[in-house]
């Protein structure tokens, strides 16, 4: 007999960063994310990390955040110039940053659940939400996930953490040590209605 999967969803906890790092570092190198940066998803307003759990096992978790138009250049890790111009009519910006699902609970529906919660949170904060996304075979899982969701790439962008690798000395799992040579992805979604009109 099989026993009874609980499955929920909650805000990051100081409790989940240990957890969080080691998925971390196991799906994008070591060193990708630090326990200083995850806290900031629990004490900055604008940050918010939300986490799946089966049986209280974390299974994956996803870092957002929102920002101002103006502060689009500190997510252009290159073509800082295209960023500012693709954003410029959006009055908040919300983030779809990191996306992280274990190996062996893949498959499982655990990213299209991070993915449109994250989406519906963001909904509320703003009018605009972006995702960078990493350039491998192994991403076209969120690729698909992403346009269900209403989202559409706009720009592929090459060695887009080529400069970020080197300067914060992280591996990546792919290439290896810095720097890290990946393209990137981005996805774009601007919607008018009201969050309550939107349908996931």
């Amino acid at each position: 007999m099989k026993s009874h999967c609980i499955k929920t969803i909650n805000l990051l906890t100081n409790n989940d960063i240990d957890n969080l790092l080691i998925i971390a570092d196991n799906l994008f190198g070591r060193g990708y994310l630090s326990k200083n940066e995850l806290q900031r998803y629990i004490d900055d307003k604008t940050k918010t990390c939300i986490v799946v759990k089966i049986n209280n096992e974390i299974v994956g978790f996803q870092l957002m955040q929102t920002i101002k138009p103006e502060e689009i250049a500190s997510l252009a890790l290159k073509e800082p110039q295209w960023f500012k111009k693709q954003f410029s009519s959006c009055n908040s910006i919300g983030v779809l940053k990191t996306i992280a699902v274990k190996d062996k609970f893949k498959n499982q529906g655990i990213g299209t659940l991070l993915t449109t919660e994250s989406i519906k949170i963001l909904n509320e904060k703003s009018n605009c939400i972006l995702s960078i996304c990493w350039d491998k075979k192994e991403n076209t899982v969120i690729s698909s996930i992403l346009e269900k969701c209403g989202m559409i790439q706009v720009r592929k962008i090459p060695e887009f953490w080529k400069n970020d690798s080197i300067e914060k000395n992280y591996s990546c799992n792919i290439c290896g040590e810095p720097p890290c040579t990946c393209n990137a992805i981005i996805y774009q979604s601007n919607h008018q209605n009201k969050p309550e009109d939107k349908k996931y």
